[in-house]
């Protein structure tokens, strides 16, 4: 029994490494060479007409807010996971979907397993990613009111879409 156990834990750390370099892949293709508080209107507008659900979103550089919102019918706690996934990815410059996959790929499920990391600063659920520029992390967008990976999906097809749109 133990040698089955142990079996499929090897295929999940190798399938949570695997998709931390998928999100790490989009997160180098998805970079910015400037950006303004005109991109994070358009962002956030197209993040809240793309989704099939109420959400909160949130885009920042440093510590200034550019566009946040709250659906009608979302909450104030995916208000405040907008906050915390916006955290994460200052505090680790990556999204914070990778920052899931990443403590699952050291046996931890949860930042409450990261004895140094105060729970109430960060997250581990999908949907913060980073505004990079110039390939320094210079703030984040974050949803939050859908599944984390699907979360995350909706961030990342609203950026690269911007990009496209406006040519970076």
């Amino acid at each position: 029994m133990a040698a089955s156990s142990a079996q499929p834990e090897a295929v999940d750390t190798a399938s949570h490494a695997q998709r931390k370099l998928q999100i790490e892949e989009e997160e180098t293709r998805v970079r910015f060479a400037s950006f303004s508080l005109r991109d994070a209107l358009a962002i956030g507008q197209d993040l809240l007409s793309r989704s099939p659900a109420p959400l909160a979103v949130g885009v920042r550089i440093a510590d200034r807010v550019l566009f946040a919102a709250l659906a009608d019918g979302a909450s104030l706690e995916q208000q405040a996971l907008v906050g915390l996934k916006l955290n994460t990815v200052m505090r680790y410059s990556h999204s914070s979907l990778w920052w899931f996959y990443h403590l699952r790929t050291q046996g931890r499920t949860s930042p409450l397993d990261v004895p140094w990391l105060d729970p109430r600063s960060c997250t581990h659920f999908g949907g913060g990613f980073p505004l990079t520029i110039g390939g320094q992390v210079v703030g984040g967008v974050a949803v939050s009111g859908l599944p984390h990976e699907e979360d995350h999906a909706l961030v990342v097809q609203a950026l690269g879409g911007h990009l496209r749109r406006t040519g970076g």
